[in-house]
């Protein structure tokens, strides 16, 4: 079946390609085959005879094609509608007008029954040569078929019923294939659904999109085609045949916006509705239960500043897609079960613009009607291009570029390529210019990713010293640092209510050590979480410096961190400086005329570039040009390839069910509850585990691991402690980010007297047992009595209105307040080599 039906998609693509030619010779040969018959009589030679069967035999095959692929197209609406746009239909109307005459007459000389359908004194009036009934020719079918095709007085001159119904016909067709009125009623009813399809008003059935053959894409922005183009490239078993474009915009100007992204090819499956994304009526005209994907993105911002209601409006339609679904997805759902398999949910990413939403709905979840009914999948374009500039250090310029590994742009770790050593005195600097929406996510991202394996070490080890100088500095430099901080803070106040900060005011000039605000230190409200350290158990410090590149005390300040004659700190600096300035001009003149310490120092200067990365990119690969250059790599462009691919989702997925199993070994049989499990996260917990898969490159370099599922297993066991810490360093600032608190004196001190109780429950239920005094299953409905008790204990401060976690501390601290929990840091660093070998075929 597979052959066949590579054959008729050959036969369909050689069609395609060849199109105008095939007209053309269709139609070369209808001619031919009506001259020939015309001129065919008795007299006539039997080459000439042949000839003209030949050609029309040829003809009529040829009519069959033509009728048959007309009558295909009716099925094939979206197909149909592109031809009559595109204006190429008009050869083919006459193409089908010349073969019908030949076609039906072979039909019919073919069936080999032919009637009295006219009078031969009509015919020999009309010097028509009739020869007898039983020796009528090819010809002579055609001249009387012609005839009546031609002329609408024949039908007059048949005597019989039946038969004058077929000329009658026949007569009916020459008419309206040959009539002006006719030919006018078609231009007119074109034209009509020409502009109806330009404007965006036809909308297609399912049979015409096909069941699970199409994607939706809702909002027309600026990330649209790079959306539609990784669509359209799927090949997972859910290939997407077209993409519905949904959009409130003028569809041309997003047709011209698309065609200057995406090649003829994939234009061609592309189907745009105009109508408004807020509205039910036209939710229900894209057919969502029989998508196989949905994209939420929301009309064009503007520039970076965005449209103050797009996020808004995107959960409104969100909230939309979950009611249509709620109701025709549920009979969907019946028959799956009915046939013995699992109904899916919708998957539906949703794009918001603005951080703040973005982290609202992290934490705060969704409304359960959009949990049971959507695989929901928010994303931030600014946090996804830090993702992929710190995480997978590889992106894309355009969408040109996305399918070829040369042209993609290298970016080196925060840590360097080779990552930093449990020994190393090395420490991670990222210094940010301009704090706009680029400039925070990549400041997010750093402190959910700066966390290394020797400042893990320095704390199991005590040196406060060490731990102090490799702790990970991350630099906001703007001109309106002072407002731009508070708005981090107030967006963030779990967080700087903990970590080292402080302000660097305009009229200061910066150095590296003064002026730092340690919560944990000097605040009482906070220093109950020390627990015997002497020290901010948090690796990360954020300092913002007022002032932007062009002010000559911040060129200073840049030169003392790049000064290799400076401190220890600054000479063991790991330095990365990324430009982030909204204005594309302003962010490469910045990159460009940096003091040249600079550029000898720093690992690489990361310039955000939102229309093109062309400019950089020249100056990068020029052989001749300034080496200074060289360390500059563009990032943030709109149509660079920075989605993020179903294996991020299936390895968080498979870190998720690491974590339900305790321990136990991931296994391929493990692999069907994925789903299960991960449907029933909150949003919260499932960014825990993207943000888990985020640090797993980071901790291969640490060891010095090779792919090798076998050398990671290794160094795994020979750093297992160091990692352990590493990770936990990581989960706390990562939960500060969600939205949780650092517990108050007043609730640990709750919270420890319920892990006293708990423990001693638990030592005399053990006690007990060993005695023989309880059976194996008495002892354990006691445990399970006690841990579940002291969980609720717990369980009422976080879902308080604080929000308020017992294992935001230091990792040595953990076992004063929890119960069990240690443990997991490690058991999920463990299960590493397994999910990498499950998910991408690790070995």
């Amino acid at each position: 079946m597979k052959g066949i039906m590579k054959c008729f998609d050959a036969i369909a693509a050689f069609v395609r390609d060849n199109n105008k030619m095939i007209d053309v010779v269709a139609l070369v040969v209808g001619f031919a085959s009506i001259v020939l018959a015309l001129l065919v009589d008795g007299d006539s030679s039997d080459m000439l005879t042949s000839w003209s069967i030949t050609l029309s035999c040829v003809a009529s095959v040829m009519g069959v094609a033509y009728l048959v692929a007309a009558v295909r197209l009716c099925y094939k609406m979206i197909e149909f509608d592109r031809l009559i746009v595109e204006g190429n239909y008009l050869l083919k109307v006459v193409t089908i007008v010349v073969l019908i005459p030949s076609t039906i007459a072979t039909l019919l000389w073919l069936g080999g029954s032919i009637a009295q359908w006219y009078n031969p004194s009509v015919a020999d009036a009309a010097e028509v040569a009739i020869a007898a009934e039983g020796s009528r020719t090819l010809a002579d079918i055609f001249r009387a078929v012609y005839a009546h095709y031609m002329d609408v007085s024949f039908p007059k001159s048949v005597e019989d019923g039946v038969d004058r119904v077929f000329v009658a016909l026949f007569a009916i067709l020459g008419v309206l294939l040959l009539n002006g009125l006719m030919v006018s009623t078609i231009i007119g009813w074109v034209d009509g659904r020409k502009e109806r399809w330009s404007r965006g008003y036809i909308h297609y059935k399912v049979r015409h999109l096909g069941k699970h053959a199409f994607a939706v894409v809702i909002g027309a922005n600026e990330v649209a085609a790079l959306v539609v183009k990784r669509l359209l490239a799927q090949d997972d078993g859910t290939r997407n045949r077209y993409v519905v474009l949904h959009t409130s915009r003028d569809p041309e100007a997003v047709r011209e916006e698309l065609m200057s992204h995406l090649a003829e090819a994939e234009m061609r499956r592309i189907v745009i509705y105009q109508g408004l994304r807020d509205s039910m009526s036209e939710i229900e005209k894209l057919h969502l239960e029989w998508c196989n994907e949905v994209y939420v993105l929301g009309e064009a911002t503007k520039n970076d500043g965005g449209d103050s209601s797009h996020d808004a409006m995107n959960m409104r339609t969100i909230n939309l897609i979950a009611n249509y679904m709620a109701h025709r997805g549920t009979a969907l759902a019946a028959r799956a079960l009915a046939c013995g398999e699992k109904p899916k949910k919708l998957k539906c990413r949703v794009m918001l613009e603005y951080q703040t939403t973005y982290r609202i709905l992290q934490f705060a979840d969704i409304p359960e009607r959009v949990k049971q009914t959507l695989d929901l999948i928010p994303f931030n374009r600014y946090e996804s291009w830090a993702r992929k500039v710190m995480v997978e250090g590889a992106a894309h310029n355009n969408l040109a570029d996305v399918n070829s590994a040369d042209e993609s742009i290298r970016y080196t770790p925060l840590d360097g390529c080779e990552g930093i050593a449990t020994e190393s005195d090395d420490h991670v600097h990222l210094v940010i210019v301009g704090m706009t929406k680029m400039g925070v996510a990549m400041g997010v991202q750093a402190l959910l990713q700066a966390h290394y394996l020797n400042y893990a070490h320095s704390e199991k080890c005590g040196d406060v010293a060490k731990m102090s100088s490799r702790r990970t500095r991350i630099t906001f430099i703007d001109a309106n640092a002072s407002q731009q901080m508070n708005f981090f803070k107030g967006r963030y106040e779990n967080l700087f209510s903990l970590v080292r900060h402080r302000i660097v005011s305009k009229y200061i000039l910066p150095d590296i050590d003064s002026g730092w605000n340690d919560p944990i230190m000097d605040d009482d409200k906070m220093n109950h979480l020390l627990g015997g350290y002497k020290h901010n158990f948090l690796d990360v410090e954020v300092d913002f410096v007022e002032g932007g590149l062009e002010d000559d005390r911040i060129r200073d300040y840049l030169r003392e961190l790049c000064d290799s004659r400076g401190s220890e700190w600054v000479r063991s600096a790991k330095l990365t400086i990324a430009v982030c300035h909204e204005e594309t001009s302003e962010a490469l003149a910045s990159a460009l005329y940096m003091p040249v310490e600079v550029y000898e120092k720093v690992q690489q200067v990361w310039v955000y570039q939102r229309e093109s990365a062309d400019i950089i990119l020249n100056l990068t690969k020029a052989k001749d040009g300034d080496s200074r250059y060289h360390k500059l790599r563009p990032f943030g462009m709109l149509y660079g390839g920075y989605v993020d691919d179903d294996s991020y989702t299936q390895k968080a997925m498979a870190v998720n069910e690491a974590y339900n199993l305790k321990g136990a070994t991931l296994t391929a049989e493990r692999l069907g509850e994925l789903e299960r499990s991960w449907d029933s996260c909150s949003m919260a917990e499932k960014f825990s585990n993207y943000y888990f898969v985020d640090s797993i490159a980071q901790k291969l370099r640490a060891v010095g691991a090779t792919l090798s599922r076998e050398n990671i297993v290794a160094q795994f066991a020979a750093h297992g402690e160091e990692l352990a810490r590493m990770e936990h360093n990581r989960w706390n600032i990562q939960v500060l980010i969600l939205g949780y608190a650092a517990c108050d004196r007043e609730s640990v001190a709750e919270i420890q007297k319920a892990l006293i109780k708990c423990r001693l429950q638990l030592e005399s239920a053990d006690m007990e047992l060993q005695k023989g005094q309880i059976s194996e299953a008495q002892h354990s409905e006691r445990v399970k009595g006690a841990k579940a008790a002291f969980k609720a204990t717990k369980m009422l401060y976080r879902n308080s209105i604080r929000h308020m976690h017992n294992c935001i501390c230091a990792f040595d601290n953990i076992d004063r307040v929890d119960i069990g929990a240690k443990e997991y840091d490690a058991m999920l660093n463990g299960a590493i080599p397994d999910i990498l070998h499950l998910v991408d075929g690790l070995e």
